[in-house]
């Protein structure tokens, strides 16, 4: 019989599994140990210091412009991919909204949930809480995160405090896309001369922040959006299900390339590249480039 609050996976396979693919075993070490992420790439962009909130209340977004924002930046963002990372403070900057990256932060539990750990899946949202205090908005430049603490997170409370302060942290949480896009048009003109590929992730599509994302993208000069099949509804990733079934999951992902290349793209933007670690091998020796919708910007 499985401990309370897993599935029947077997997570001592899952680990041996994951050995063939160096990246998601180091994510899964992450998680399991709640091992505190490398800072030294935002460090140098912003500052880890508290600030006065001068918000209360009200959703994300409140009544207005949010001047100051919570930073969350996934795992393996964090990890693989540091200079989209960079990309999103510079965003921000230009924006004008200040942004404070809590050194603490560490995996939002996303990958612990896929793989049935609901255990390990609690710890991380209550470190996250911590985290994560006051009523700043919280900014999250992954869909897959973001959609783990706003539809998951509540639904791990074991009693009604537990759920207020998941609930509380939930409703803070803003998909990058989403506060770009709230904020209006962009007081800068971003320019990228390419064919590419909007890369409508699983979680992006759940979350529902595509429109944003579009809308975004749609103020770049000289980028042409070209779209593939709704029948490559997924690129294979899958969280884990890339480590358990890694041949299936590379046949799925090649054909996505295919068609996107088939398309005329020559790359893919991605509001999430927790794809982009399955993806992004693949993608090379196609000759297409992965990028995070801040690198477009």
């Amino acid at each position: 019989m499985s401990p309370p609050g897993r599935t029947s996976l077997d997570l001592g396979l899952l680990r041996k599994r994951c050995r063939l693919n160096p990246k998601m075993l180091y994510l899964f070490d992450f998680f399991a140990e709640n091992r505190k992420p490398k800072t030294d790439n935002l460090n140098k962009w912003v500052g880890g210091g508290p600030w006065d909130c001068g918000r209360r209340g009200g959703s994300a977004l409140g009544a207005g412009r949010p001047s100051r924002v919570q930073l969350f930046i996934p795992c393996f963002m964090d990890q693989f991919f540091p200079l989209a990372a960079e990309k999103v403070v510079e965003v921000l900057g230009r924006l004008g909204v200040a942004c404070r990256y809590p050194e603490a932060q560490t995996c939002c539990g996303q990958f612990a949930l896929t793989a049935g750990d609901e255990e390990t899946g609690r710890r991380l949202a209550g470190h996250f809480i911590k985290v994560f205090q006051g009523d700043d908005p919280i900014v999250c430049p992954s869909a897959s995160c973001t959609l783990t603490v706003r539809r998951d997170y509540p639904r791990l409370a074991r009693n009604a405090a537990e759920r207020r302060a998941l609930l509380g942290v939930s409703a803070r949480i803003l998909e990058f896309s989403e506060l770009v896009a709230a904020l209006g048009p962009l007081a800068w003109e971003p320019r990228r001369d390419a064919t590419l590929v909007l890369h409508r992730s699983c979680k992006a599509r759940e979350l529902g922040v595509l429109p944003a994302a579009e809308q975004v993208l749609a103020q770049v000069r000289d980028l042409k959006l070209v779209q593939v099949s709704p029948y490559y509804s997924c690129c294979g990733f899958g969280g884990f299900f890339s480590v358990m079934q890694p041949h299936l999951a590379a046949v799925i992902g090649t054909a996505y390339l295919e068609a996107a290349a088939a398309a005329g793209a020559q790359g893919l933007v991605s509001l999430d590249m927790s794809c982009f670690l399955h993806l992004e091998p693949l993608a090379r020796q196609a000759g297409l480039t992965c990028l995070h919708l801040a690198e477009v910007l």
